[in-house]
C-alpha cells in the first residue's frame, strides 16, 4: 500500500516537472524517471529521444547523491551489472557529466549535433526504435526490484 501511495506522490512529482522552456517531461522515458526517483535517485533532466531534433536515444541525467547508503554512481553500476546478466546485449551507459560525479544513464555513446544531423533518418529511427528497448527494459528491471520486496537494493 505504502509502495502505491508513494509511486503517486512521485508521479505527481514528475507530472509537474518542466524544463526552461515549461515543456514537462517526455512521455516516452517519464516511467523510467518516476521509477529511479521512487528507488532514491535524484533526476534532473531527461529526453525520450528525436528523430529530428536533440539526441536520437533516450536519457536521464542523475545527479550524484546517496542511495541504499553508496553513491548514486556506484548503485546504478551495480543495478546495470545486473540488468548486464540478464540483457547481455543491451546499449545502456553511464557518461559522466560535470565534476561532481552526476552522470547520464544513455543508450548509446554521446553524438554532437554535427553527428546526429550526418546519420541517415532510417538509421537514426532504427537507432531510436532499439534504444528506446532498451531503456524501457531496464526500466521493467527496476520495477520489478520495487515490486518484490525480497530484493535487496542496498
Amino acid at each position: 500500500m505504502e509502495e502505491l501511495a508513494q509511486r503517486k506522490r512521485v508521479k505527481s512529482k514528475v507530472d509537474r516537472m518542466a524544463d526552461g522552456l515549461g515543456r514537462s517531461v517526455d512521455e516516452g522515458i517519464k516511467s523510467m524517471v518516476i521509477t529511479l526517483n521512487i528507488l532514491g535517485f535524484q533526476t534532473i533532466q531527461s529526453c525520450e529521444g528525436h528523430l529530428k531534433r536533440a539526441l536520437p536515444y533516450p536519457w536521464v541525467w542523475i545527479t550524484q547523491c546517496i542511495v541504499g547508503g553508496v553513491s548514486s554512481s556506484e548503485k546504478m553500476s551495480q543495478l546495470l551489472d545486473s540488468f548486464s546478466k540478464l540483457n547481455p546485449e543491451h546499449n545502456l551507459f553511464m557518461v559522466p557529466r560535470g565534476t561532481r560525479g552526476d552522470f547520464k544513464l544513455q543508450c548509446n555513446k554521446d553524438y554532437s549535433t554535427e553527428e546526429v544531423e550526418k546519420i541517415p533518418i532510417s538509421l537514426r529511427r532504427r537507432m531510436l526504435s532499439s534504444t528506446r528497448e532498451d531503456m524501457n527494459a531496464f526500466c521493467d528491471f527496476l520495477e520489478s526490484h520495487i515490486e518484490q520486496p525480497s530484493v535487496n537494493l542496498s
